[in-house]
């Protein structure tokens, strides 16, 4: 039975089907998770060979950096090409470093929209090259992960080509417009298909007779109102046909009902994918009416022909005659030239020439001819006002595009000064040219005012003006239009270039210019007194001669190198060797093109102002080392009287709570009173002489004003109710109810003013109210009123309130007592806030003193309540004391004292036992660093100033570790008499966790203790 057992194997051991097939079901999945693993890494692998391949050939620039720091992870060779560095050059650096952005406010830009969106698409920006040259790209970004770090991928195409081309498309556009706008003949565009008239010049306006409105409200087709339907079928017929037609002549209608006479040429193109029709017209009728003329008086061809001949060697001539004298430079001879070939070629006899002005006769004869002497005196004489030429726009005939014909005689004799003098030779025919009639043809200034007029009579040919026969007119009159221009601007010019070179010669500051080898191209006399060369000497020279041979290198690679304006003082060397310092404001000169051909400079002798300068960083250091000196005495007198003061004050309140007789009791309250008397003066005597030594600082943090208020009154709380008095607190519902300031300076001014509102009030109530007295966007004002029910201050006394050791008068000094410092620093210390104190009273009823204080913003929420009772919002919960006399750890958390004053060592001691912490005292640091290498502690208590070693040298020692201290982060309160901001600021400078200042109170104590320490 033994031996069967034996063979006998357990159920677990038995490997069954169901197993087998289990064990064969895991190994498939298994081996086919391994191949989908492979196939990722394949795919992985791929699209790693693919990224690559695309950051190598991408012909648009890839670039890989860090959201961190902006520094280049990686970028593509077409970035490399675009910006011109090498990769060791980008890699590693920003493009802040490598000056590559152009405008700064076009990166703020970027990084503000990627930051608010997570990407940037199609940004448009200027880039700076290696080279210097600016070019413009189009950037695409967004933020990724790679590799556990936060990265942006940027897709930037270079399109300065296309800008380029887009400028130059607009500069073409806009000359295309100009010929729109000045063609003779009338342009249209027109849709294929109903005849929606889409674009029009003012000739189209001028020869239909309908407005710009009635045109573009769309009522207005080619078809129903400007062709007829026979004209219309066959413009239709040859435009389908050929896609173009080329002088059809048509009837058309103006608006009015008139029938004229038209050439038409169209031709089909596609604007903005849709079929349109471009058409030009031509007003024929009058050359038709010539045709039906010729037809009918066969008898006149011949001279119509001659005419017409004439006509065209007259426009020759003319045009070659302006051609020659286009390049005169004598303005005044080619005034007269022109003025001559005018009368030569043309069809007038005479013509004058004037120009408007603003004195009589308010016109200039800058050219005629045809006149005689006389004549010309007359023409000169004659009052001629510029908008007395207005009617002639009125009432004359326009003929081209500047040309008016009129009748002066007849029509405008109440102006004598537009009538021509004398009779002119001219050729007057049947309802053509009449023998007083003139052209005027007018002349434009740059705005395209009237600024002239070109005026000729006398027709040769006795013929109507034409089109033709006045456009060299118009020409001519364009011509000296522009030349007259020219001729102000160069006046302009010449003024301004006098009255520049006047004010730098008045000026006493050496002025001087460069060219880009640094000689001097031009300066005024001043530089000649600075340096002492005379113009002989100077004409020739270069900047680099009047410089300290040690300086030429580095102040002409500073000024040579210059981008924009920048001021650079250095030294220059007079004639005679004596060097002066300077202080130059240089600029670059730049021509036309923006390319920088020189640097100019605007100098200024420093000397007396180095001078100056020196005497006051003297001056600045004599009264720092006093201000340290003061600071060092201020300190060590607050050390030596508050470190025996705060054993008096701490002895007395451990002697309270033991049992003491009624005299006994009287006496330590007696003496209690006069030791915080004695602290209140010291404070104040310390706080004026920060205040006088300009050493007083503000430290800003988040408070409730509500709360604040409360705290003082709180504080004064046994005060006032030893004297029955009521006090209120008003806050106004406009005051927030958190606010950003000095809560500690704010409520010392209140605790001076309600201490004195309860020292001189025995009866009735004192009220303190906060009120908005100012609100701006991150300022407000607050005005604080202390008002009680007291004796009132005598007019004659106020100016003595807040004054320095000032108080109302010798009686009252006997009965209240007080250093006459609290209203004086209180004063102080509300002006440093940016605010000030006032107080208004009257003898028997009372005084309201105020004060106001500058604030900044720091919540919404305003306060609610109104006139609360003190007792309904206590402004702090009161300490909870331990009592513990047992002398030994027994668990306990264990404080060393490092303090060498024995009585402030007992009294730390009895607040430690209170508090149920075990302590041990030591007399100096090197004693306290001692201790602590051999037993452990968990807080320190370190005075500052002990013999041997001060307690900031102990810091030092434990917070290094090089003194086998067991615990070198443990926390050091540092308990000191220094009372100065900058003595807490060095404590925690040194590795101090917190800082307590004597005379040490139980509640302050354990307030900082339990920050570190929290309670069971």
């Amino acid at each position: 039975m033994k031996r069967l057992h034996s063979k006998k194997k357990h159920k677990s051991e038995v490997c069954t089907p169901k197993m087998v097939a289990c064990l064969k079901k895991r190994i498939s999945d298994l081996e086919e998770a391994e191949k989908e693993r492979d196939k990722a890494l394949d795919s992985l692998r791929l699209s790693e060979k693919m990224f690559s391949k695309i950051l190598t050939f991408s012909p648009d620039s890839i670039i890989i950096s860090s959201m961190a720091d902006g520094r280049y992870i990686n970028v593509n060779d077409s970035f490399l090409n675009a910006v011109g560095f090498k990769r060791e050059d980008l890699i590693g650096n920003t493009s802040i470093s490598l000056n590559i952005w152009d405008e700064s406010s076009e990166r703020d830009k970027f990084i503000e929209t990627l930051l608010e969106n997570g990407f940037v698409q199609n940004f448009e920006a200027k880039f700076r090259k290696s080279s210097g040259c600016v070019g413009t790209v189009l950037m695409s970004a967004e933020m990724v992960d790679i590799d556990g770090e936060r990265c942006l991928i940027t897709l930037s195409k270079d399109i300065t080509d296309r800008k380029k081309a887009e400028i130059a498309l607009r500069d073409s556009e806009q000359r295309l417009r100009t010929i729109f706008e000045t063609s003779p003949d009338a342009i249209i565009m027109t849709t294929m298909g109903d005849d929606e008239i889409l674009e029009f010049n003012q000739v189209f306006l001028d020869i239909s007779g309908y407005t710009r409105a009635e045109i573009e409200s769309g009522s207005i087709r080619l078809t129903d109102r400007l062709l007829d339907i026979s004209g219309y079928r066959v413009f239709r017929e040859k435009l389908g046909k050929d896609g173009f037609v080329r002088n059809l002549e048509f009837q058309f209608s103006r608006c009015d009902g008139v029938v004229k006479t038209g050439l038409i040429s169209a031709r089909m193109v596609t604007i903005n994918g849709s079929a349109c029709v471009l058409s030009i017209i031509k007003d024929i009728d009058d050359l038709k009416q010539v045709r039906l003329e010729i037809e009918c008086q066969k008898a006149k061809l011949a001279e119509s022909k001659r005419k017409i001949e004439k006509l065209s060697l007259q426009t020759e001539q003319f045009s070659l005659a302006a051609a020659s004298m286009i390049t005169m430079k004598d303005e005044d001879e080619f005034f007269v030239r022109i003025s001559k070939a005018i009368a030569e070629y043309s069809d007038f006899n005479r013509v004058v020439i004037f120009y408007f002005k603003e004195s009589f006769p308010y016109r200039d004869i800058i050219g005629s001819e045809g006149f005689s002497e006389e004549e010309i005196k007359i023409i000169s004489g004659l009052e001629a006002r510029k908008d007395w030429f207005s009617r002639i726009f009125e009432v004359g005939s326009k003929v081209g595009q500047f040309s008016f014909h009129i009748n002066p005689r007849a029509l405008l004799s109440e102006y004598p000064g537009l009538v021509m003098p004398g009779s002119p030779p001219c050729n007057p025919v049947s309802s053509g040219w009449n023998k007083d009639d003139c052209l005027f043809v007018r002349l434009s200034d740059q705005k395209g005012n009237s600024a002239g007029f070109i005026c000729v009579d006398g027709s040769k040919s006795g013929l109507m003006p034409t089109d033709d026969m006045v456009r060299p007119l118009e020409i001519f009159a364009s011509l000296i239009a522009q030349i007259i221009i020219s001729r102000k601007i160069h006046e302009e010019r010449i003024k301004s270039e006098i009255r520049y070179r006047t004010i730098l010669e008045k000026i006493d500051d050496p002025y001087f210019e460069l060219d880009l080898e640094g000689n001097y191209s031009f300066y005024n006399t001043a530089l000649n007194n600075t340096l002492g060369y005379s113009d002989l000497e100077l004409l020739n020279s270069n900047f680099k001669n009047h410089l300290p041979q040690d300086d030429v290198e580095s102040v002409c690679s500073e000024i040579f190198s210059l981008k924009s304006a920048k001021t650079i003082q250095y030294e220059i060397v007079k004639k005679g060797g004596r060097i002066i310092p300077v202080e130059t404001h240089f600029s670059v000169i730049e021509d036309s093109d923006g390319i920088p051909v020189g640097y100019r400079g605007i100098s200024r002798d420093i000397s007396m102002h180095k001078q100056v300068e020196s005497e006051l960083t003297k001056a600045k250091d004599t009264a720092e080392a006093t201000g340290r000196a003061q600071r060092s005495f201020l300190a060590n007198i607050s050390h030596e009287i508050r470190t025996p003061l705060s054993g008096v004050i701490g002895m007395c309140k451990l002697m309270m709570d033991t049992s003491l007789t009624n005299e006994q009791q009287e006496y330590i309250g007696s003496l209690n009173e006069s030791a915080d008397f004695l602290m209140n003066v010291i404070n104040d005597v310390l706080d004026f002489s920060k205040l006088q030594a300009g050493q007083f600082t503000l430290e800003k943090s988040e408070f409730s004003v509500y709360d604040i208020v409360n705290r003082a009154v709180m504080i004064l709380k046994n005060q006032a109710m030893q004297k029955g008095l009521d006090t209120h607190i008003v806050v106004s519902p406009d005051v927030p109810e958190r606010i950003y300031g000095d809560a500690g300076r704010i409520g010392q001014i209140l605790v001076n003013i309600v201490g004195n509102a309860i020292k001189f009030t025995d009866t009735g109530h004192i009220e303190i109210s906060v009120e908005l007295s100012e609100n701006t966007d991150d300022d407000l004002l607050l005005k604080f009123r202390v008002k009680d029910t007291g004796i009132g201050i005598p007019f004659e006394k106020m100016n003595k309130l807040f004054r320095p050791f000032s108080q109302i008068d010798a009686s009252l000094t006997r009965h209240y007592r007080g250093t006459g410092l609290g209203l004086a620093i209180s004063r102080q210390l509300a002006e440093l806030m940016g605010g000030t104190i006032g107080v208004k009273s009257n003898i028997g009823s009372g005084s309201t003193f105020w004060f106001t204080v500058k604030v900044k913003k720091a919540a919404l929420n305003l306060v609610k309540q109104k006139d609360p009772e003190i007792k309904d919002r206590p402004y702090s919960r009161p300490v909870e004391y331990v009592a513990d006399s047992v002398s030994d750890a027994d668990g306990k958390k264990k404080i060393l004292i490092a303090e060498d004053n024995e009585i402030n060592q007992l009294l730390v001691k009895k607040y430690m036992e209170k508090l149920g912490f075990f302590s041990k005292c030591a007399r100096n640091g090197r004693a306290a660093i001692d201790m602590l290498k051999i037993e452990d502690f968990d807080l320190v208590l370190m005075d500052l100033q002990m013999p041997e070693m001060s307690g900031i040298d102990a810091t030092k020692a434990i917070r290094g570790g090089s003194f086998g201290v067991l615990r070198k982060d443990i926390p050091i309160i540092a308990v000191t008499a220094h009372a100065m901001k900058e003595d807490r600021d060095r404590c925690l400078a040194v590795g101090m966790n917190d800082y307590i200042s004597k005379p040490i109170t139980l509640q302050a104590l354990s307030e900082v203790i339990y920050k570190f320490i929290p309670k069971d």
